[in-house]
């Protein structure tokens, strides 16, 4: 038995058996649930590369599947990966059993996860490019649904995630090239833009990053929360393995400076545009430049521990994205408005999306106590060490992204309308909402707790430790 087989192509042929049950919404979310569910189980019980015994027979669990001359490999190191991006999936079908979704969110988020993960194991990596490039196709129908026009932002995140893959591919050619003649000065020059231009309109870094909050607004908050959220995390692990294969990559002189200065720069333009924004769905969308912005900063404290740093933040990155997104989600059902003002009132007509969009909102900000607050912290600390003004200006972003949490709260603690009446959310929505609250304020008060789990995931990238 091949790993993956059963972490790659089982879950996309689920996917195509979902597909045609597509309109029975509450139980394709729960079967793709319970799928995910049990394959981030199974990881743990049968690694990639263990021999299962079965008391009659012995199976080994093959961690390579080769097809038209391409490797995919699932290693054991990649057992915190699957673990990480199966539970997500599992955790964000539950969520959308409970809030309800489009009936094609389900078949083709399952294929686009299980997409993501091929394009963490393939080999040779600049294929991964091509697999992105189909789960980004696949995101389509679920961002501009049949019946509904093609928006700017969906228009936009399209071409920008179209225009990565060539960028990877000749970047792709160009390290082989350095591989076979590592003199080429042409070529590693080439290869390293071509690269970080790849990796920069993957992540929307700055000045690629419009179509996210554009994203945001236009589209229902609990498919644009689920792109936003799995593909950086997806990227930055892709951003890992290339630094993991690449010797005279991490060795660049120039790319730590440029990964903090693009770092610390989105950084400010998130917390800025934020602090300023009048959208509760569009802070998601400056959310998501905000905090990819920490991840390039810890990429490039590499020497200064930035990686596990790195791979702790990204369950809180998910935890706190997907409680945002389904609170918005919900007041989007509800009100179809999610502008400040017309939440005016919402913490007493609506007490428990308006808690925990506060609680997802000052947690991606850093506020101490909640889960982003012990990264960003320790970040912040290491990147002072590296250079003081990079940190001071890093602060301020997230001091200007906190302020954009405050003028939230302030709408949705103002007097609600006369004719306004309260919107009334059914327990098992309420329960899972308190769930994401109870997860923030845990990671926040006992980060020690996660971390070692978490830094697993670098087992996957063994040059990098």
């Amino acid at each position: 038995m091949s790993a993956p087989l059963i972490w790659i192509v089982f879950p996309v042929a689920a996917a195509l058996g979902l597909f045609f049950i597509r309109r029975r919404t509450m139980l394709t979310a729960s079967l793709a649930a319970g799928l995910c569910l049990g394959l981030t189980v199974l990881v743990e019980i049968m690694p990639p590369g263990s021999v299962v015994d079965l008391g009659v027979a012995r199976l080994p669990i093959d961690p390579v599947f080769s097809v038209l001359g391409r490797r995919f490999v699932l290693g054991s190191g990649d057992q915190a990966v699957i673990s990480l991006v199966y539970g997500f999936a599992a955790a964000w079908f539950v969520g959308s059993a409970v809030f309800g979704s489009h009936r094609y969110f389900v078949p083709f988020a399952l294929a686009i996860t299980a997409l993501l993960v091929a394009a963490v194991a393939v080999e040779p990596f600049m294929y991964a490019a091509l697999l992105v490039e189909m789960a980004v196709l696949m995101s389509v129908p679920l961002l501009a649904p049949p019946g509904q026009p093609m928006r700017q932002g969906v228009l936009r995140y399209l071409i920008f995630q179209t225009l990565a893959v060539p960028c990877i591919l000749v970047a792709g050619w160009a390290a082989s090239a350095i591989e076979a003649n590592p003199a080429q000065e042409a070529f590693l020059q080439m290869a390293v833009v071509l690269l970080a231009l790849g990796l920069c309109l993957w992540l929307a870094a700055f000045p690629f990053y419009t179509w996210v909050p554009l994203l945001a607004g236009e589209v229902n908050p609990l498919v644009s929360g689920f792109i936003l959220t799995l593909f950086p995390v997806a990227a930055l692990l892709l951003a890992l393995d290339f630094l993991n294969a690449f010797s005279w990559l991490r060795l660049y002189p120039l790319l730590p400076q440029t990964l903090r200065t693009l770092g610390v720069l989105m950084v400010v333009i998130g917390g800025v545009w934020a602090a300023f924004e009048q959208n509760a769905a569009r802070l998601l969308g400056y959310g998501v430049v905000f905090e990819n912005g920490f991840a390039l900063i810890a990429l490039s404290l590499t020497n200064q521990g930035g990686l596990p740093l790195l791979a702790v933040s990204f369950l809180p990155r998910m935890a706190v994205m997907s409680l945002w997104s389904f609170s918005v989600g919900f007041l989007w059902q509800q009100s179809g408005d999610l502008r400040l003002e017309a939440l005016a009132g919402m913490l007493r007509r609506a007490p428990w999306p308006s808690l925990g969009l506060l609680a997802a909102v000052f947690s991606l900000g850093g506020l101490p106590l909640l889960a982003g607050f012990p990264v960003h912290q320790a970040l912040l600390e290491r990147l002072g060490g590296v250079s003081v003004g990079a940190a001071v200006w890093a602060a301020a972003g997230s001091a200007a992204f906190l302020i954009g949490g405050f003028r939230l709260l302030n709408a949705l603690v103002k007097v609600s309308p006369p004719d306004s009446a309260p919107l009334r959310m059914n327990w098992p929505r309420r329960v899972w909402v308190a769930v994401g609250i109870v997860v923030l304020l845990l990671v926040g008060w006992f980060p020690g707790w996660l971390s070692n789990g978490l830094i697993q995931i670098l087992q996957a990238f063994e040059r990098l430790l």
